[in-house]
């Protein structure tokens, strides 16, 4: 394979050529390697080496690169490491911060993406360490070539490269680049994978397994892919507030076990809820199933699957109401608002239909009585709107059982005049009222749209 070409039809095909890259420069044999063809390419770039002041020459490595970089005319970015907010693995504690940097490098400059020089033995090692650490099958596609992250454009030209395609150009070219020790210590996982794992397991099969692995990554890209456009219209009729997400998929018949595993994978994910793979299934089988009232609760988080209806809610908003005066001017309680507004009657009329109308923006309830109003919470055994308990009607319009507490009623002293749950209205909704109110959560942080 010749590189050059290679990496000039990559950048052709996936990146503008007006706009500057940011090259992860680590000074080993592979991102030397893409530096070299950069330039060659005569591609506009600068480059960033983060030290992870791990080895007492990463100082003086980093002050040559700076040099090689200053002698090409291409600019260059020093950044280390902050390991006072270190929590968890190592290794991914670090991708994360590399990945961080990156995302702040290329807002502050305007880089069209950042470039990094994995390679083929970089994809079959992740490929084969996330086998065994049990990942589903769109999980084992590892590193792509053109992927993304906080929007940030991640691009890999080498990914498809053999490591000895790459060492023979390095020997070819005479390229000067460091060798990391850490990358030969046993201690570290990737190390046993790469000078133990693998060539034992080559010699007992008889041939390389890197092919085959990188084939299943390949596989693996496709099926994710497949799910993300099959669940995209799910994901865009989501609806976000500032009391959590809501996604109604009632109307929908049926739904494959795979797909609807793979929304609430990405619907959790963008929540930052970290959901087992034994939640995830039980979650998915009620959604299938049309289950009721089904809760996770984890990190002061919480989902539910009520009735083929996704929600989620971090846990401090669901806090039961009090009672309180509704006041001239509304109330403000719990990231609730209610407000009198004597100039909406004149305005199109939106009709507020209980919860569901929250995660859209809230809406215009009337109310045809004078006087004193209070909200307080409304008691399950309350007779509304006729003479049966309020909990059956609330079960009849289908009420996550999650908000009933939630959701106060608008009384005058001890009569429910409007239930918000249901948005029903003692004596029905009537256009000629006396009084009128806009109830809504919070109308700045209220999305029509998904969590992301």
């Amino acid at each position: 394979m010749n590189l050059l070409t290679h990496l000039k039809k990559f950048l052709n095909t996936h990146t503008d050529p007006a706009l500057p890259l940011l090259l992860g420069l680590s000074g080993g044999e592979d991102s030397m390697c893409l530096f070299h063809l950069l330039v060659h390419a005569k591609a506009q770039f600068a480059c960033v080496h983060v030290d992870h002041r791990w080895r007492a020459e990463s100082k003086e490595e980093a002050a040559s690169l700076q040099e090689i970089c200053v002698r090409q005319g291409i600019p260059f970015h020093k950044e280390e490491v902050d390991y006072s907010a270190k929590t968890g693995n190592m290794e991914e504690y670090c991708r994360e911060e590399r990945l961080r940097i990156f995302h702040r490098l290329i807002l502050a400059h305007n880089y069209q993406g950042v470039m990094l020089a994995h390679q083929a033995a970089d994809l079959s090692e992740t490929v084969l360490k996330r086998v065994f650490e049990g990942a589903s099958i769109v999980h084992l596609k590892s590193m792509e070539k053109v992927s993304s992250y906080k929007n940030m454009l991640i691009l890999r030209p080498l990914l498809d490269v053999k490591k000895q395609e790459i060492q023979d150009y390095i020997r070819l070219n005479q390229i000067e680049y460091f060798t990391d020790r850490t990358n030969s210590d046993e201690k570290y996982l990737r190390a046993r994978m790469r000078l133990k794992l693998f060539p034992e397991v080559t010699q007992l099969f008889g041939k390389s397994i890197e092919d085959p692995l990188i084939r299943i990554a390949e596989e693996s890209a496709m099926i994710s892919h497949f799910l993300d456009q099959q669940t995209e219209p799910f994901i865009a009729a989501g609806h976000s507030c500032s009391l959590g997400y809501f996604l109604d998929l009632s109307n929908v018949e049926k739904m494959h076990i795979a797909l609807a595993m793979h929304l609430l994978t990405r619907v959790s994910k963008e929540l930052k809820m970290t959901l087992s793979r034994t939640q995830k299934e039980d979650a998915a089988k009620a959604l299938i199933d049309g289950r009721a009232n089904l809760s996770f609760e984890t990190e002061g988080k919480r989902l539910e699957i009520d009735r083929k209806r996704i929600l989620f809610f971090t846990s401090d908003k669901l806090a039961p109401f009090t009672f309180e005066a509704l006041k001239k001017g509304g109330v403000n309680s719990s990231s609730l608002i209610i407000q009198e507004d004597a100039e909406a009657s004149t305005q199109p009329w939106k009709k507020f239909m209980g919860w569901q109308c929250l995660f859209r923006g809230g809406g215009v309830l009337q109310i045809p009585v004078e006087g004193d109003l209070q909200i307080k919470r409304v008691m399950p055994g309350e007779s509304f709107p006729g003479n049966s308990p309020i909990a059956k009607f609330w079960t009849n319009r289908k009420v996550p059982a999650c908000l009933r507490s939630y959701l106060p009623g608008i009384y005058q002293g001890e009569q429910l005049i409007a239930d918000l749950a249901t948005g029903e209205v003692r004596g029905g909704h009537q256009r000629n009222c006396s009084r009128t109110f806009y109830v809504t959560l919070d109308p700045l942080a209220t999305q029509n749209q998904g969590p992301w």
